[in-house]
């Protein structure tokens, strides 16, 4: 195709679509529906091989754009009937920001203006473009995604009509999966889609890139019910100096499996050799921090810096309380106890009773709709002591934590961190990634900011 979009209109598309869809909680249309449209459109030209003749920049702003309605009216039957001219009208005049050919605009426009109603209407677009039948595709094929469907069927009330509606669905998702070819533009994907050995090595990784042409690389790695969006304010900041890659933990895209720190940490490993990156800074958040040292130990030769947030090598320091946690740990993991425990534990009214420490809406959301394998794969790692190996890295190593955390506390790990032969950093405020403050004074680890007061803190060095 001649209609070409440069990474640079892209990127900056892509940080603008994320930044205002990351705000919507229902995973019909947020930024993780976006990102697996997207996904889900570049497996759909490499199965039907038309790669060559696709421009992959433009193919992957439409899927950016396609929901973009959604960031500024709520769901209802007026946005649902009306959606297609209402994003018509939204996109139109969001590109006029853009150095783009008019041409190229009105490919973009004509896609996303006709993407909608293909499930369970069969309004389909078989007559029209390739860019606007691969979308229209891949968010139907997204309307049976796991985590989009137990997000429906787990998020209702319980009142009969709300059973009524959850019965229904049901039958139409049962239906329009058994019948799927008759919902596309390529029947053939009905067949090819899900089954295709070839893609599942690459639809393994969810991760986030900004500074995509610089050299000095940062991969960091978020908490067990968290996503790489966490740093996409950091990123985008960071993108002028740095190469940053922001990764999703696979237990917040299969709710069906508990991962503990060795697949996690082979995880990591299988993304590093296929990005091939080699001299890159690893940091780790909260407990995944955990799994950025299981790393590094392991693959030092890759690593050029380690760097933990809010997190230490051993969060249970008691040798005595760790037998403990770990006789009790197989009871915790079942299934009817991380689900009691993450309805209970996501209650605003508990934890505001019990004064427990402030979580944020999303990773309230996340630790709910994934409660057996987040909540289950935290079960494993706080568990977990990797102190013996983070001694044994050789890296630069610099632990950063907050004094204002209630989640990870300065002052029960303030001993035994500042005996770490690493560096230490203590800001005064930020709490566990909640306050803005947090990300401005995370920066000025990397960039020549105006100064914000941090303080070192004199670090004992192990003999």
């Amino acid at each position: 195709m001649d209609q070409k979009l440069s990474d640079e209109n892209y990127k900056t598309i892509e940080a603008f679509a994320l930044s205002k869809m990351s705000d919507l909680k229902s995973v019909s249309h947020n930024d993780y529906h976006v990102i697996r449209v997207r996904d889900n459109a570049f497996k759909i030209a490499k199965l039907l091989g038309v790669e060559e003749r696709i421009d992959k920049n433009l193919l992957a702003t439409i899927c950016m754009l396609h929901d973009f309605t959604y960031s500024v009216r709520k769901p209802n039957i007026y946005t649902y009937i009306f959606e297609g001219r209402i994003e018509r009208r939204m996109i139109r005049s969001l590109l006029k920001r853009f150095d783009i050919p008019d041409e190229t605009k009105e490919i973009i426009i004509d896609a996303v203006f006709r993407h909608a109603h293909s499930f369970p209407f069969k309004k389909l677009n078989k007559k029209h473009g390739l860019y606007t039948k691969i979308l229209q595709d891949a968010d139907t094929l997204d309307f049976f995604d796991v985590s989009r469907v137990n997000y429906f069927l787990t998020n209702q009330n319980k009142s009969f009509f709300k059973s009524l509606r959850k019965a229904m669905a049901n039958a139409l998702l049962r239906y329009g999966k058994n019948n799927l070819g008759l919902f596309l533009n390529y029947p053939v994907l009905a067949k090819t889609f899900f089954e295709n050995p070839s893609m599942k090595q690459k639809d393994r990784f969810h991760y986030y890139e900004y500074g995509i042409n610089n050299s000095e690389t940062l991969l960091f790695l978020p908490g067990y019910a968290d996503s790489g969006l966490m740093y996409q304010k950091l990123g985008r900041s960071l993108s002028k100096d740095y190469r940053v890659l922001a990764l999703d933990f696979p237990m917040i895209h299969d709710p069906e499996k508990i991962y503990d720190l060795t697949s996690l940490t082979n995880f990591v490993d299988d993304f590093v050799k296929e990005l091939r990156l080699t001299n890159f800074t690893i940091v780790g958040f909260s407990s995944c921090g955990l799994v950025a040292i299981s790393y590094t130990y392991n693959r030092s030769d890759k690593v050029k810096e380690l760097i933990l947030l809010n997190s230490v090598p051993r969060f249970i320091l008691s040798k005595v309380n760790r037998k403990i946690y770990q006789f009790v740990k197989p009871f915790i993991l079942l299934r009817p106890i991380l689900f009691i425990y993450s309805r209970i534990n996501t209650n605003k009214t508990f934890r505001k009773i019990m004064k427990l420490p402030h979580t944020s809406t999303f990773t309230r959301e996340r630790m709910r709709t994934y409660y057996y394998s987040a909540t289950g794969t935290a079960v494993n790692l706080i568990g977990e002591s990797v102190f013996a190996r983070f001694k044994k890295i050789k890296v630069p190593k610099k632990i950063i934590f907050f004094k204002d955390d209630t989640i990870i506390p300065w002052e029960r790990y303030q001993r035994f961190v500042e005996k770490l032969d690493c560096e230490v950093v203590v800001f005064s405020e930020g709490l566990h990634a909640d306050k803005r403050i947090y990300w401005e004074k995370l920066k000025t680890l990397w960039l020549k900011t105006p100064k914000i007061e941090f303080q070192d803190v004199s670090i004992e060095k192990s003999k």
